[in-house]
């Protein structure tokens, strides 16, 4: 759609052509419209115009011969989806003045405000000028110096030279061209070149014309096509993130931007939000927190908060706050771009610094065998716990030395095919989770066993606090309820029973042995049913075996004030025990050992107890052979008989004719019938 249209009645319409070099070697033929009464050179898709390269276009034409004086060639510049340019072009047909015929070509063309622009000037002149050769513009087209040199390169000071205002009229700025006698000449073409920054407020089309004057010459005026992109006067980051830069997941965020432009904003205004960064919506206000918020619409792939009704300029501060909410599946930095966009102005990009952090947490413990456990015994630990986001390095469990100094080891599965170790470091263990290829899921939980074997020495509450954490996850403190029980190991083969383990019923006994136990214990007992069995105790191995100075127990309760226990060395202990006399065979003392927050250690103490019968009484008789009497025995026996009680008497001292027939009353109705004996010889 690129074309390039006059006037017909200022040109012979069969004259005009056009071409891309100045030999016109391939030049194109333009086409007159009568109907339209113009000519047209159509350049479609033969010439591309862009802001990077400049394209230069030659137009070759021939007057209209009735043309006397001043023409103006007005070329009306169209592409498709642009805005047309009308570009005028002073002519002067057989004038008797001088006419200077000027061409400009801006660098760049499209500039930044507050860029500085060069723009390149083309004189060519009919002929030789006399003096009062300058170029004026606007002063309010320009912020800040006009500078202008004959040299391209004009970057020192000496090279350029500052352009004052005009004193007759203030309202421009006059560059006065000197350097040269002539300035203009019909026979040579002069280059100037310009300086300045286009007016910062200024976005869009500048619209600023030079005027070319000298003495006896038309003034010659030109329009370069200027287009000042406005800019967005904001910071990389906004001005305050709130509550914080490292939000947890599920918090919202408030951005506050403090927002001016370089002009002011027409058209077009709004923010992109990136829906990769947030869930849910997106909302916009103005001023402070407590004013209402609009909703953002959505297109696809982003957010679009319309700002419409919302007009930024220059030295006016408009304060701009956006709430949201980062994704939930975010975890480290939110991929957060904001653009910020108006019509005719430059896109601004804003990358908020926002790291966003997961948190763990246990949903269930349960313990194996208990969190109450005996000391030397092992425990595991099942945690079930949960995360807000998906871990993605740094994975790390710490757990501490000192209670667990044979090692700790974690697993996944409860059989536990692959078990790993974790490594000791300076008073904790390290399980590095993340080198074994393992991380936590917002979608699942995670089953974590840690096995371990309590301090042997540790008694009471185990303080095993272990922590969790994860590249930009909270750290997790766990402190289980662990509660370890102290042993007592009474040493079974040091056992010493004198003078024997075999006595009478009711006979003492001294017995010695020696105990260690798992930790340091002070306050300890040693315990024996008092209803079995007296215990005394002695201070050391000679006054037991002198048996001088025995401690009665109370009620079978043992207590050693000056005696303590530990894991290395133990004690040897003695002690004087008498069974109750009404204990006959093989009777079991059972010796316990308690102490608070101890499990009680047993040592079993057997003893072979015999008992004796005693005759108090015994009826006499005087009778004839062949007489029944009813003999009464009064028997005593130092023990109590469970089984096997039995009375012989030799079969020579009965009739057995008769019967013999024994009772504990003197109704022979009561009595049981005694029997023949192993041998011939008792009944």
């Amino acid at each position: 759609g690129e074309t390039i249209t006059l006037p017909m009645w200022t040109v012979e319409p069969e004259s005009v052509s056009w071409s891309l070099d100045l030999s016109f070697n391939h030049s194109r033929a333009c086409a007159p419209n009568p109907t339209l009464g113009i000519v047209i050179c159509n350049c479609s898709r033969l010439v591309t115009f862009g802001p990077v390269n400049l394209t230069t276009v030659f137009i070759r034409l021939l007057p209209r011969s009735t043309t006397v004086g001043k023409l103006k060639l007005n070329l009306l510049w169209a592409a498709d989806g642009f805005r047309s340019f009308n570009h005028t072009i002073p002519v002067f047909i057989v004038g008797e003045t001088g006419v200077l015929l000027v061409d400009a070509f801006p660098h760049p063309p499209f500039p930044r405000a507050y860029d500085a622009v060069m723009v390149h000037f083309i004189i060519n002149s009919t002929g030789a000028s006399k003096g009062g050769e300058a170029v004026r513009v606007l002063a309010s087209k320009i912020t800040g110096s006009l500078q202008w040199s004959w040299a391209p390169n004009g970057t020192n000071a000496t090279d350029r030279v500052d352009c004052p205002a005009l004193a007759y009229n203030s309202s421009y700025l006059q560059c006065n061209l000197t350097g040269f006698s002539p300035v203009f000449s019909a026979d040579l073409t002069r280059e100037i070149f310009l300086w300045f920054t286009p007016s910062t407020s200024t976005v869009g089309e500048l619209h600023a014309t030079f005027i070319f004057v000298a003495d006896e010459f038309d003034d010659a005026t030109l329009m370069p096509f200027i287009f000042v992109r406005g800019q967005w006067n904001i910071s990389a980051e906004p001005l305050q993130v709130l509550p914080t830069q490292t939000p947890r997941v599920n918090t919202s965020i408030y951005l506050r931007y403090a927002i001016q432009t370089s002009g002011v904003t027409t058209n077009g205004q709004h923010i992109v939000i990136p829906e990769s960064a947030a869930d849910g919506t997106v909302t916009w206000s103005l001023d402070n927190l407590t004013m209402p918020y609009h909703s953002c619409g959505y297109s696809p792939h982003e957010w679009v908060c319309d700002l419409q009704s919302v007009t930024f300029q220059p030295n006016l501060t408009t304060s701009l706050w956006l709430l949201f909410t980062p994704r939930q599946t975010i975890v480290g930095q939110v991929p957060l771009v904001l653009r910020f966009e108006a019509t005719a102005f430059d896109t601004n990009f804003s990358t908020p610094v926002l790291f966003q952090y997961a948190h763990f947490w246990k949903v269930d413990l349960q313990a194996s065998p208990s969190l109450t456990i005996a000391s030397g015994s092992l425990l595991k630990l099942h945690y079930i716990l949960r995360a807000t986001g998906t871990s993605a390095g740094g994975e790390l469990l710490t757990f501490p030395y000192t209670v667990a100094e044979q090692g700790l080891q974690w697993y996944l599965e409860e059989d536990a095919p692959v078990v790993f170790s974790c490594t000791a470091a300076t008073s904790v263990y390290l399980c590095n989770m993340s080198q074994a290829g393992f991380s936590f899921s917002s979608d699942q939980v995670t089953h974590l066993w840690l096995a371990f074997l309590p301090t042997t020495t540790w008694v009471g509450p185990l303080l095993a606090t272990w922590n969790l954490t994860a590249d930009y996850f909270d750290q997790l403190s766990e402190t289980p309820d662990i509660f370890v029980q102290g042993m007592f190991y009474p040493d079974s083969s040091s056992l010493r029973i004198l003078p024997s383990s075999t006595v009478p019923a009711g006979a003492s006994v001294l017995v010695s042995f020696s105990v260690l136990a798992s930790s340091t214990v002070q306050n300890w007992t040693l315990v024996l049913n008092s209803s079995i069995a007296q215990v005394s105790w002695f201070e050391n191995a000679s006054s037991w075996q002198a048996q001088l100075g025995a401690q009665s127990c109370t009620a079978g309760i043992c207590f050693w004030p000056s005696v303590g226990l530990n894991p290395s060395t133990g004690a040897s202990l003695y002690l004087l025990v008498r069974p109750n006399s009404t204990l006959v065979g093989a009777v079991k003392l059972p010796l316990t050992f308690t102490a608070n927050d101890f499990v009680p250690g047993l040592l079993p103490l057997n003893i072979r107890a015999i008992a004796s019968n005693h005759l108090v009484s015994s009826t006499s008789h005087n009778v004839t052979t062949g007489t029944e009497i009813c003999w009464h025995v009064h028997l005593v026996a130092t023990g109590t008989s469970v089984s096997g009680a039995l009375i012989s008497l030799p079969a020579s001292a009965v009739s057995l004719a008769n019967e013999l027939r024994f009772g504990v009353v003197s109704d022979i109705q009561m009595s049981q019938r005694c029997v023949q004996g192993a041998s011939q010889d008792t009944v």
